[in-house]
């Protein structure tokens, strides 16, 4: 059945894979005004993060995998308000012992862009379409890793500002 939930992700569940981004636990910030935490994309971008998945055996991969993006601003700037954001998530089959996790390694990155609130601290869902032909080989029962990073130097991203990650799931489709 399609729509079926893959896997969700909090901000403790996604690691970087970047010998240069900070600690961890240094770059997960509190949404402005609330009791919510995400993890930190600078507007400079080079930062990127993913965790592991496995797709449940009887999912049925009709046409991709829909990853949702919980996206809030860092509460910084009043001027990111209103401006956009762009993402890309990649998604990489994993085959015991014959895989690199670089940010480069799986299928090819889709790129989303979602328009931030014009208040702050109210979070927005970015939904990136990932097609069956860019999921790696990914399938039912698949081991799989995605990774997510801002792609600030997209035209697309007007927002000078940091904005946060609070939360991440994926969807059979």
């Amino acid at each position: 059945m399609a729509g079926e939930l893959i896997r969700q992700w909090g901000c403790y569940d996604l690691t970087s894979n970047s010998s240069t981004a900070p600690h961890p636990h240094l770059s997960i910030s509190q949404v402005p005004g609330s009791w919510l935490w995400g993890r930190a994309f600078p507007a400079a971008g080079g930062v990127c993060y993913g965790a592991p998945f496995r797709v449940p055996d009887n999912a049925t991969l009709a046409t991709g995998i829909k990853v949702d993006l919980l996206v809030v601003d860092d509460g910084k700037a009043t001027t990111d308000l209103g401006t956009a954001v762009v993402f890309g998530v990649r998604l990489k089959n994993v085959v015991g012992g014959t895989d690199g996790f670089s940010t480069t390694d799986g299928g090819p990155e889709v790129v989303a862009a979602l328009t931030l609130p014009g208040t702050s601290g109210l979070a927005k869902i970015l939904t990136v379409s990932i097609p069956t032909a860019s999921l790696d080989g990914i399938a039912a029962g698949s081991t799989g890793l995605i990774q997510i990073r801002r792609a600030a130097e997209n035209s697309g991203d007007t927002c000078r500002g940091r904005v946060l990650l609070a939360g991440v799931a994926a969807y059979a489709y």
